[in-house]
């Protein structure tokens, strides 16, 4: 997987950027400061430095070595740990309240319900977001496709529920909440 965003790569204001951001900045609203969160597919650590000061925690994951050594160059923060990971081979996600998953899903080689598995090892939320628009094919980095309702079909069970939905454009920000958990 590869195709991170890098702000200076895309500029600060391009659609990109700005869209990434967006949703990492609509994250902060729903942190505890005790939360350790796990930013799934970090990229070059902007996002993960984006949530820092929300929470207790936050481990990046990604399997681009160049992405994270910039991670640790330039979004360093004394409570963000960059870790190389391969969301194809790891079976389980490091312990987290919540798990923050932004343009990735689509991007990992292993069956969709297996990804959704890796994700539901948050503890409190998970925070998702993929184009539901066909881009395999259009987007070289791509290998699956999603849908609403393939979302749900993956995300909604007995321990999860859907929060909300907010649309970006091609992309579905979805908020799932674990059902014994008081919501503030």
């Amino acid at each position: 997987m590869s195709g991170w965003i890098e702000p200076a790569a895309y500029g600060s204001d391009s659609r990109w950027f700005l869209g990434h951001t967006f949703r990492y900045k609509l994250a902060c609203g729903w942190l505890r400061p005790q939360d350790v969160i796990v930013d799934v597919g970090c990229g070059c650590g902007y996002g993960s430095l984006i949530l820092a000061p929300h929470c207790n925690k936050v481990i990046g994951l990604d399997n681009d070595e160049g992405a994270l050594k910039l991670a640790r160059s330039k979004y360093a923060c004394s409570n963000i740990e960059y870790r190389l990971c391969d969301l194809t081979e790891v079976k389980e996600l490091p312990e987290c309240d919540v798990a923050i998953c932004f343009e990735v899903i689509e991007h990992i080689h292993r069956p969709p319900k297996e990804t959704a598995q890796l994700l539901k090892e948050a503890r409190r939320l998970i925070f998702l977001s993929c184009p539901v628009i066909p881009t395999v094919g259009i987007n070289p980095h791509h290998v699956h496709d999603f849908t609403e309702a393939l979302i749900l079909t993956l995300f909604l069970d007995q321990d999860w529920a859907l929060w909300e939905w907010i649309r970006q454009g091609p992309y579905l920000v979805s908020v799932f909440y674990r059902r014994k958990d008081e919501r503030d």
